[in-house]
């Protein structure tokens, strides 16, 4: 899995409690079917085992989620990638986050804001990024 890239915002109001993945698949669906069935599971649950709920705790837990599904992906030995996106609401903390060649925006009052930026090796820090995981 190359890095995650994650955004948050507050909201005035305590919010219930979502989560919210899209999944693209690269080399077969493997990827993505595993990780739509896992992904969710495996980043709710590291951010229900997090006692404390300030943002810093909520965003190591969904990568920890992230690093979860990969391990597990990984051990069934299949083909294929993915690129996602989720967003995980957890109070007054939206947590959003992308692996891959896709990404998260907010509109508000009419102004698109990116939330998270494109992980793809055409960009210099990510190709810098992959050298030094491959060595």
């Amino acid at each position: 899995m190359s890095r995650l890239a994650h955004s948050h915002f507050g909201h005035p109001k305590k919010a219930l409690e979502a989560y919210f993945g899209l999944l693209d698949g690269h080399g077969g669906k493997g990827a993505t079917e595993f990780a739509s069935k896992k992904m969710g599971e495996y980043i709710v649950d590291e951010v229900l085992s997090s006692s404390k709920e300030d943002f810093n705790d909520v965003d190591r837990a969904v990568w920890d989620g992230y690093l979860k599904t990969d391990s597990e992906f990984l051990k069934k030995g299949m083909d294929g990638g993915a690129s996602c996106v989720t967003a995980l609401l957890r109070g007054d903390i939206l947590i959003v986050s992308n692996v891959g060649d896709c990404r998260v925006v907010l509109c508000r009052s009419g102004k698109v804001e990116a939330l998270t930026f494109d992980l793809c090796p055409s960009r210099e820090d990510e190709r810098q990024q992959i050298k030094i995981l491959l060595k």
